[in-house]
């Protein structure tokens, strides 16, 4: 458990991860720490469960190597889940569209920062795509506050969903063709 715990800390502190322009470093959560019955008894085994967030570029055999060497002797590295990032330009036509939806509804357009944290669109654009590894144009659009995103009692005020499901109508009347 104490090795673990080593490990733990290296993984949260190491400063030199892969880094995107736009999207910025590699992010590591160590979620789940686990191990032991009880206080006076050596753990035979224990779980560490690592978020690594990627970005597009970093070879994933290469992070997975990093976290090996970072979690040190004696620990086993596995994967867990492991999707790419949604990486959609800023200037592709998905964008623009939603975009116009966004101002037709009252709301900032201005592109916001990609998101740094899990979405169910890192397996959706993937399944959606034309073929293997080719994912579909993917906006996250939610309603809700960024600083409560997978947090403990994650919350979103009433007002928002229902400025979501103006602003989904709006996109799917544009989408399908059918402008209001």
């Amino acid at each position: 458990m104490v090795r673990l715990a080593r490990a733990a800390v290296a993984l949260h502190d190491h400063a030199d991860r892969p880094y995107d322009e736009r999207i910025g470093a590699v992010t590591a959560n160590v979620g789940v720490l686990r191990g032991g019955a009880a206080p006076n008894v050596v753990p035979d085994a224990a779980e560490l469960l690592l978020d690594l967030c990627t970005v597009p570029g970093p070879d994933t055999q290469r992070l997975r190597s990093l976290v090996g060497e970072l979690a040190g002797d004696g620990v086993q590295v596995e994967d867990h889940v492991v999707l790419p990032p949604v990486d959609t330009a800023a200037d592709d036509p998905f964008v623009d569209l939603v975009r116009s939806s966004l101002k037709t509804v009252g709301l900032d357009d201005a592109p916001a920062p990609p998101a740094r944290y899990f979405t169910d669109a890192s397996v959706l654009a993937g399944l959606l795509g034309n073929g293997p590894g080719a994912a579909d144009p993917t906006v996250i659009l939610g309603p809700g506050e960024t600083a409560q995103c997978h947090v403990v009692d994650e919350w979103c005020l009433a007002g928002r969903v229902e400025q979501a499901t103006e602003l989904y109508q709006d996109l799917l009347d544009r989408w399908c063709g059918s402008p209001r």
